[in-house]
């Protein structure tokens, strides 16, 4: 797990001006720094040791042929099984990074579907001078490139942002995260001529054109048998788990008392010998309430013999924090829990692991979000006359679970999913912009879902993966662990598990209002209490009080920002109101905070403009 920065040369670079733009990065490579140079290209490596800690897992790594050149950030979880292809007499070390660019260079862009792992790969040839690209299948690891003056390729964007100089943000981005709760959805940015790569794509570049560009993985739409569900679904976990276990130093995991997290730790405990450090975040304020996971963590780390770490987080942390957050992470984002994901990583650094699981992605694998019971009820009555399906939607059992408002902001979060918290919950109120930004962005949007035969449960499941849930919480994930020098790994999002559970039938992921039903069935343990509420945090609650004086002063002193994108009086009033009214969710409140914060930042720091 590293970082990297690839420049390919024109008569006005920069030698020294490259070089401290790339230590933005040393924070992702704490362990090692190398570097290569010729005339056409200059590539600078930032090592995280966790596969083959020698000196022989150095990047920027030349293949034995002298043909290519590559930098590789990721872990390849089949390196084993895939060195059985290689010539052996290519190989001289044993890291995944040495087996990719041999495997690569003999075989070309086909192996890319045998490949299990996350990954994002810059590999330059010198006798085409072509650069070839790739990124895994999900976007778990990040791939930035800027491609308008020259080319330049980045693990992270604030390295191309302070070599480039002026920029300016891109308000059709920032207009799809505030209408549609959009973000690293597509190649777009937050910062014009600044693109993220692709994911589960293969470029190939040369010059300033891209010649090529060709997908090597997308999710099945057939249905898989309904025989050995559970059988096979066992299986493809513990593999899935031995496979993200592969490293030379000890891992840990993030436990939150809930389900995806817990069955990580039971299913680590089984395949380690070593006591697995487990680490929690809650909230606390003055009043000394507590907010959070820890003791739904607590229970799950004695039943299962964990060694339990935590931390609180404070109003006070937040707001020391805030700025920083918005730098580390490249873009506003949607909640306070990630100030606990923050803290925490600082704490496994400061426990000295290098490696960490977490449990994202089995809500979207499974149609975990409660919006989804909508589209699993129109796929029950498909032959059913349209003007009776409103019976159905609103029978007595839905009306019993979710009430009636919930069933209507179901309705309509099947046209516009991202304007909804996942509970069903809208949090987009059209007074509170700037009429000239809301009709030039709320209604333009290039968004095209290819579905192909998948049903209406699959489409709702295809919004989390790829426009909503899952792109920004990988975002995230990445920037606040690389940012404490640690790696994060994600089961959930085995390609072949994921694939697995995606093409099931409904009835497996939904029924009689219980979700992720396989899941449950599957793995049930007695011994471990998994009845968890839903993750709760103070931050309602703190938008009463000094979120809420943080907001307005934000809103009162940066009138450009505000200007340009929200109705200022419409806005106030709605913060001032905040207290007393009926608002179900603060998400949009904190959007806003967020934004002007992020723009305030990289105005001051990289000299970005609206």
């Amino acid at each position: 797990m590293c970082g990297f920065v690839v420049i390919k040369k024109n008569k006005f670079f920069n030698k020294k001006k490259f070089i401290n733009s790339s230590k933005l990065l040393k924070h992702r490579g704490p362990d090692d720094y190398s570097f290569y140079e010729d005339n056409n290209i200059f590539m600078i490596f930032y090592r995280l040791s966790i596969q083959d800690i020698s000196i022989l897992g150095r990047q920027p790594m030349v293949s034995k042929s002298k043909t290519n050149i590559m930098v590789f950030n990721g872990e390849i979880y089949n390196a084993l099984e895939l060195r059985k292809l290689v010539n052996k007499k290519n190989l001289i070390g044993k890291s995944d990074s040495e087996i990719l660019i041999e495997l690569y260079e003999s075989k070309g862009p086909s192996v890319l579907k045998k490949i299990k792992g996350m990954f994002s790969v810059v590999i330059y040839n010198f006798n085409s001078k072509k650069f070839f690209t790739f990124r895994d299948r999900f976007g778990i690891k990040p791939l930035y490139y800027y491609n308008k003056d020259f080319l330049m390729f980045s693990s992270e964007i604030k390295p191309i942002l302070k070599y480039v100089g002026k920029n300016f943000f891109n308000k059709n981005t920032i207009g799809d995260f505030l209408f549609r709760g959009f973000m690293d959805h597509d190649e777009k940015t937050f910062f014009k001529n600044i693109y993220s790569h692709s994911t589960s794509q293969h470029k190939i570049f040369k010059g300033q054109k891209i010649l090529q560009t060709s997908s090597f993985w997308k999710l099945d739409q057939k249905h898989k048998s309904s025989k050995n569900i559970k059988s096979n679904l066992k299986k493809l976990w513990k593999n899935s788990i031995k496979q993200h276990l592969l490293s030379d130093v000890k891992l840990g995991a993030f436990l939150s008392g809930g389900n995806d997290s817990t069955h990580i730790c039971q299913e680590m405990k089984k395949q380690v010998e070593y006591k697995i450090k487990s680490f929690t975040y809650n909230f606390k304020d003055n009043s000394k309430n507590n907010y959070g996971e820890l003791d739904f963590a607590k229970k799950i780390s004695s039943n299962l013999k964990l060694k339990n770490y935590s931390s609180s987080i404070t109003p006070e942390y937040i707001k020391q924090n805030i700025d920083k957050l918005v730098l580390d992470i490249e873009s506003p984002f949607t909640s306070i829990r990630l100030f606990g994901v923050k803290k925490l990583y600082q704490l496994v650094k400061k426990k000295k692991l290098k490696v960490i699981l977490e449990g994202y992605g089995g809500d979207e694998m499974l149609a975990g979000y409660e919006y989804n019971n909508l589209s699993k009820i129109f796929d029950d009555n498909k032959k059913i006359n349209k003007s009776n399906i409103i019976y159905k939607i609103f029978s007595k059992t839905n009306i019993k679970r979710f009430g009636i408002k919930k069933m209507i902001n179901f309705i309509y979060a099947l046209n516009s999913q991202g304007n909804f918290t996942s509970d069903g919950t809208p949090y987009l109120f059209f007074d509170l912009f700037n009429l000239k930004f809301f009709n030039k962005y709320c209604k333009q949007s290039n968004i095209k879902l290819k579905s192909g035969n998948n049903n209406f449960l699959q489409r709702s499941q295809l919004f989390d993966i790829k426009f909503i849930h899952l792109p920004r919480t990988l975002k995230y994930v990445d920037r606040l662990s690389m940012k404490s020098g640690v790696e994060t790994r994600v089961p959930y999002l085995d390609h072949e598990l994921f694939n697995f559970c995606f093409n099931l039938p409904n009835d497996q992921k939904i029924y009689k209002n219980v979700q992720r039903r396989i899941w449950k069935n599957t793995f049930i343990n007695k011994d471990i209490s998994l009845n968890k509420r839903s993750i709760v945090d103070p931050q309602r609650e703190w938008f009463k009080t000094f979120l809420k004086k943080m907001l307005i002063n934000e809103v009162n002193s940066q009138n450009k920002i505000i200007k340009s994108f929200f109705n200022k009086k419409n806005l106030v009033n709605y913060i001032n109101n905040y207290n007393n009214s009926k608002t179900q969710t603060s998400f949009n409140l904190f959007q806003i905070l967020t934004l002007i914060k992020f723009i305030k930042v990289f105005n001051k720091e990289f000299k970005v403009v609206l």
